[in-house]
């Protein structure tokens, strides 16, 4: 196995920030020298150790063991530069639940756990994991049983790197302890050698609280060097307490159940090592192991006036405290009751940690931004290019251009290579040089960002000699003009609209067909090309359905067939069907007339879907007039029936027509006028239930409005 040693952590951008206060490191890369073993849980665990070309590489030699162990590098003096802990174990599962709108997805078991349940006392202790001061992330061992009693710190065995054995924590002590010496010293437990002036509950002599990344201003977290997860995961913030604040739970003989939506959470009685909530001692020993567990997260508590009893909680780590008892005392803190608590303890402590998943771990954004827009041969170029990866510094950055030739062979080019990165943020430029033997389909560039953790980000652009685009624009009823996609976005059958398109592009359109039909220009718009024109054609469709629309351009004196219009530019056809008798479909044909209903239900139309019925047998025959709420319209909208009442009359297209409202019934006549100067009347007259025709005669001209609804395909 191998893993980069010369970028430290795997925290956002390597380093986090804290205004003016002095971190440590100050440079996300570190240059070492040496690489050797720090600990491990069992003897012989890892081997091999060695730095090798920036990498510490090392072997497990028996694969079915399990169990920690930690690296550190080393500068030329022996100083430890920084260190990682190699967590060995069965492939721990994901727990998921949903809380909210929240998906939360915990590790089944603590971070340097083996196991994830337990059912004896000889299991348990597999359960417990490793133990981590607040902020710090270097991992300290477990006790030596699962239910330790005496008030001391040994722990379970270890081995150093003379694999010696090692049977205690140890405490290393400063009089102003801070963040490098954290670092310099993973093995040891930190402690001042009097209180630190900013909080006296810290092992540090400064006040930083952001060590796992929690915001209190914006109640964000970010992953930081100091987090102690796997890639992937981080210190849970709010995570925790929202498992603890649904659902059920149940004390058990070795640990605390929390069971939520059905997922059961399991933390065991790990104890924790320090001192109390309350104690500002300098002592550190085990407590309450096997009858408590200290589950910690990265918030903080920020309140001043915040108590448990007499003890301020003010700058306190905050924690879920699960415990077999249902009611006890602690000293100097005071009386606690219920089986699960959510307070706030020590910093000073150690205790487990439950890792929750970090989806922004390790993602890639990147960017290739050419400086032209159309290709032209034999031409400098050149890409400007930006990579960012959140988490995992970059590896690698290619830039490829490729083409077919007019041979018809495929090229492939290397345009600009960034090999053993290992920076999380990179930017530059390449330039290119284009060929004069690309074909008509031009020259596909692709950037391709690789990060350390083997993620993949791949980015490509096109540049063609003719650069168009085109997209939908928007229907238009042909006879009623304030019927547009804007406000239905279906048209009905025999519906006759018009269907406009934009095209940008380098080169001015000789030709465009849309759905098979010639279109016509329309104008022009605001673009980026340097040609932008409208096109459009007459539409309609006899039968229902949904029908994408494909266009065929010619433009530079090059054809290019079957430009999809996109989902928006997909025209929606429905039939009709009457509400009475929602298993009828409405005759389409005959000179039947119809009321309908917006897609609203607010507004319905009255219209004839066959020419027979219209004098005028070329066009516009739709939308004799319209029924809004209780007012009838006629087709140019200057005039109007209030409350069905009284008579309007209008003319369209050489037809004159007479609408009037009697009791429950509307009249309609029409009258044409011949080339010759004849005149007939037409009157429509109901003849069945979902027939009304035009006739000659007067009679039954009064007839029923019947409400017809939209069928959508």
């Amino acid at each position: 196995y191998c893993f980069l040693a010369t970028t430290v952590g795997n925290g956002k951008s390597g380093i986090v920030s804290s205004g003016a206060q002095t971190l440590y490191p100050t440079n996300e890369t570190i240059e070492p020298k040496s690489a050797y073993l720090l600990w491990e849980s069992q003897l012989g665990l890892v081997s091999d150790i060695e730095l090798k070309f920036g990498y510490v590489r090392f072997k497990l030699p028996d694969t079915s063991a399990r169990g920690n162990a930690v690296i550190a590098v080393y500068d030329e003096n022996d100083k430890v530069l920084w260190s990682w802990h190699i967590w060995i174990t069965n492939t721990p599962s994901e727990q998921s639940v949903t809380i909210g709108e929240h998906d939360i997805v915990f590790l089944d078991r603590n971070l340097g756990a083996t196991a994830a349940t337990c059912n004896s006392a000889a299991t348990a202790l597999a359960t417990y994991g490793l133990y981590y001061q607040w902020g710090r992330k270097d991992p300290s061992m477990g006790p030596p049983t699962y239910n330790y009693a005496p008030i001391n710190l040994i722990t379970a065995p270890y081995y150093d790197a003379y694999s010696d054995e090692k049977t205690a924590a140890e405490v290393v002590q400063f009089a102003q302890p801070t963040l490098q010496n954290s670092v310099e010293n993973p093995m040891y437990l930190v402690m001042p050698t009097s209180q630190p002036l900013s909080y006296i509950f810290n092992w540090t002599y400064q006040r930083y609280d952001f060590l796992w990344g929690y915001d209190q201003a914006t109640g964000m977290t970010t992953k930081t060097i100091y987090d102690p997860c796997p890639f992937g995961y981080r210190v849970p913030s709010s995570e925790l307490n929202s498992i603890f604040s649904t659902g059920s739970g149940s004390a058990g003989t070795y640990g605390y159940t929390r069971t939520v939506n059905g997922t059961q959470f399991f933390f065991p009685y790990t104890g924790f090592k320090g001192v109390d909530m309350g104690l500002n001692s300098l002592i550190c020993s085990w407590k309450y192991v096997g009858q408590k567990g200290d589950y910690q997260s990265s918030t903080y508590c920020n309140d001043a006036n915040a108590k448990k009893g007499e003890v301020s909680q003010y700058m306190h780590r905050s924690r879920v405290y699960v415990s077999s008892s249902n009611s006890w005392n602690e000293t100097g803190v005071g009386s606690y009751s219920g089986n699960m608590i959510r307070d706030y303890a020590n910093r000073r402590t150690a205790a487990p940690v439950r890792c929750v998943k970090d989806d922004t771990i390790g993602s890639i954004s990147a960017s290739l931004t050419p400086s032209v827009d159309v290709l032209q041969p034999d031409t400098q170029m050149s890409f400007t290019y930006q990579a960012s990866s959140y988490g995992s510094a970059i590896e690698s950055i290619t830039i490829t251009a490729k083409y077919t030739n007019t041979a018809g062979v495929t090229i492939a080019k290397t345009v600009g290579e960034e090999l053993n990165v290992h920076k999380y943020q990179v930017e530059g430029v390449k330039t290119y040089k284009t060929p004069n033997d690309y074909n008509k389909d031009g020259i596909v560039f692709e950037l391709v960002v690789r990060n350390e953790h083997g993620l993949v980000y791949t980015e490509e652009l096109s540049l063609v000699a003719t650069l168009f685009t085109a997209e939908f624009n928007r229907w238009v009823d042909t006879v009623n003009e304030s019927v547009t996609n804007e406000t239905r976005n279906f048209v009905v059958i025999g519906e006759e609209v018009r269907y406009y398109i934009n095209i940008s592009s380098n080169a001015n359109p000789t030709s465009v067909t849309i759905d098979g039909k010639s279109a016509t220009a329309s104008g022009t718009f605001t673009g980026n090309a340097a040609f932008n024109t409208t096109w459009y054609i007459t539409w309609s469709k006899n039968s229902k359905g949904v029908y994408p629309m494909k266009a065929t351009i010619v433009a530079g004196g090059e054809t290019f067939t079957d430009v999809d219009l996109g989902d928006e530019g997909k025209m929606t056809v429905c039939g009709l069907t009457r509400s009475n008798n929602s298993t009828t479909d409405i005759d389409t044909s005959g000179g039947t007339l119809y009321v309908w209903q917006n897609s609203d239900y607010t507004s319905t139309y009255l219209t004839s879907v066959n020419t027979n019925l219209a004098a005028n047998t070329s066009m516009n025959y739709y939308n004799l007039f319209t029924v809004e709420g209780q007012n009838i319209v006629s087709v140019a909208r200057d005039q109007a029936l209030n409350n069905y009442s009284g008579t309007i009359s209008f003319a369209t297209n050489g037809t004159n027509y007479n609408i009037a409202k009697s009791g429950n019934s509307i009249n309609v006549t029409y009258k044409h006028t011949y080339s010759w100067g004849g005149t007939t009347t037409y009157y429509l007259r109901q003849s069945n239930d979902t027939t009304v025709q035009g006739s000659t005669t007067n009679s039954s001209r009064n007839w029923k409005v019947y409400t017809v609804t939209y069928d959508r395909p």
